[in-house]
């Protein structure tokens, strides 16, 4: 998706101040994107992780394929859906990209997954410990907190965690070898849902920081928020005897650093 597609505004008139926080979105993704290239991480201009730096694994012909099926399917689902649904899901992406590297940025690396992968292995966000090169989890979104759909959704992010063959996987992915950033597929990593009303995302944007280097104390509770999510999932997952080892492994790590991550925050701001 090209960067002027981002929050395409289609045939309506909008309140100038919406405007203004997608713009504040837009502006914090482009530092995002700067700081993670300025680091060999091959981002695009929205935090997504870029296709093209994958010429030499999948080759030009199959980057193309990819890009042409997923812009067919946008299209599809443009018609079907409209765009609203589609912003909402751009700004809940960039809300979570954003908040998590403010508080996790330091130890991991955040970002969004390629359009490709985001679509087709339904995997919007990842998170990579920086240190032990492991692709600590991937944020799946919910467009509801309530009602069949979310239910169905969580059951099923349940289930993508199951078996042999469980966890998230990417085409476009990112793994660090022999302390090395390489690229290349990965597979079997836990993946969690996250879900918050949409006047709540309004409010988020409205009181987010334009600057990754600072954050808010309504930042702090909305990242506290997502953690309490995961950690909801991290002691479903734990009770399930068919969730895949290495993922309970992973979960278990990642459960550890966030009650550290979320103490340590609680102490400045308190």
């Amino acid at each position: 998706m090209k960067e002027s597609d981002f929050f395409k505004i289609k045939n309506e008139m909008r309140p100038p101040e919406e405007i203004e926080n997608e713009n504040k979105l837009i502006n914090l993704e482009r530092q995002l994107s700067e700081y993670l290239n300025a680091q060999d991480v091959p981002t695009t201009g929205d935090c997504r992780i870029n296709p093209e730096a994958f010429e030499k694994i999948y080759g030009t012909e199959q980057i193309k394929r990819d890009e042409k099926y997923v812009k067919e399917l946008e299209q599809k689902w443009a018609a079907e859906e409209g765009d609203k649904t589609t912003r909402y899901g751009e700004q809940f992406e960039a809300l979570k990209t954003i908040i998590f590297h403010k508080f996790l940025g330091k130890d991991f690396i955040v970002l969004r997954s390629s359009l490709y992968d985001d679509i087709v292995n339904k995997v919007d966000n990842i998170i990579l410990d920086k240190k032990t090169g492991n692709l600590v989890c991937a944020l799946d979104e919910v467009a509801t907190m309530t009602g069949e759909r979310f239910e169905n959704k969580k059951s099923a992010i349940l289930e993508r965690n199951k078996g042999n063959n469980g966890g998230g996987r990417l085409k476009y992915g990112l793994f660090i070898k022999e302390g090395k950033l390489s690229l290349g597929s990965t597979k079997h990593f836990p993946i969690f849902y996250l879900a918050i009303k949409p006047n709540y995302l309004k409010e988020a944007i409205r009181k987010m920081q334009p600057s990754l280097n600072e954050t808010t104390e309504y930042e702090r509770k909305l990242f506290d928020y997502f953690i309490s999510l995961i950690d909801y999932q991290i002691k479903e997952m734990q009770l399930n005897p068919s969730i895949r080892e290495n993922i309970k492994r992973s979960i278990i790590d990642l459960g550890h650093y966030l009650e550290a991550a979320k103490e340590k925050i609680e102490n400045k701001y308190n």
